[in-house]
């Protein structure tokens, strides 16, 4: 089997009303780039019929490969996704918030730098979301400016790189869950690592969920951050 030059990691969960349409507009745009890729659709603790569709995209395409997680777990299902990977450049893509401009990058070597990322606070990004995600986000990235020194703007969502630059680093993380994405751009940063940041566009394509649990679960996972880092 050849090897592709790019692999797009997607974690899934729970998301049988977008699934199929994703993963055809992600195949058209990857035909059209021309781009030698595999698709890793990384299903964790789904009650619907996420698994299925996977199953039925994997029988339609051999470029379409799907793992399954017993548990719901984002950073989990992302480092597992990586761990699979075969390409030299790896995308981080969730199935409602994606851009083919972070796919055609990689045919020109990521411009030179390690890790591209898709910030939503960037001068020319556009964040549809709504505002208590908004927010959310705006106070996560303040507390990674003032308390770890991250220089960044964002830290989670898309994003590209070179895997054997960055698989040492993601080896060192301790977390897991949505708090993962930040561990891993920190130490990115603690180690060097060339990082661009471009802007993107993201809006809610499917009824947000961000419930009691959600809020209790941010402060924690912001404690859970500082304990490993400043260790």
């Amino acid at each position: 089997m050849k090897t592709p030059t790019v692999s797009i990691v997607v974690p899934v969960h729970n998301e049988e009303l977008i699934l199929d349409a994703f993963i055809k507009s992600l195949v058209s745009a990857c035909k059209k780039l021309k781009i030698s890729y595999e698709l890793l659709l990384i299903e964790n603790g789904s009650k619907d019929l996420t698994w299925q569709i996977i199953e039925k995209n994997m029988k339609r395409s051999s470029t379409v490969y799907g793992l399954r997680l017993k548990k719901a777990d984002y950073g989990a299902a992302m480092i597992a996704g990586i761990k699979k990977s075969r390409g030299k450049y790896v995308v981080i893509f969730n199935a409602d918030y994606w851009d083919g401009k972070f796919l055609s990058i990689t045919q020109a070597d990521l411009l030179g730098y390690d890790i591209v990322i898709g910030s939503k606070r960037l001068p020319g990004s556009l964040d549809q979301r709504q505002l208590t995600r908004r927010l959310t986000t705006w106070a996560f990235n303040w507390f990674l400016k003032i308390f770890l020194g991250y220089p960044g703007t964002d830290t989670h969502g898309i994003k590209v790189f070179n895997k054997e630059k960055l698989v040492p680093v993601i080896q060192k993380c301790k977390t897991r869950s949505g708090i993962v994405d930040s561990e891993i751009m920190v130490r990115a940063y603690r180690q060097n690592l060339q990082v661009l940041e471009l802007p993107t566009t993201v809006r809610e394509v499917r009824p947000a969920v961000f419930g009691l649990k959600r809020i209790w679960q941010t402060p924690l996972d912001v404690l859970r951050l500082y304990q490993v880092l400043k260790s």
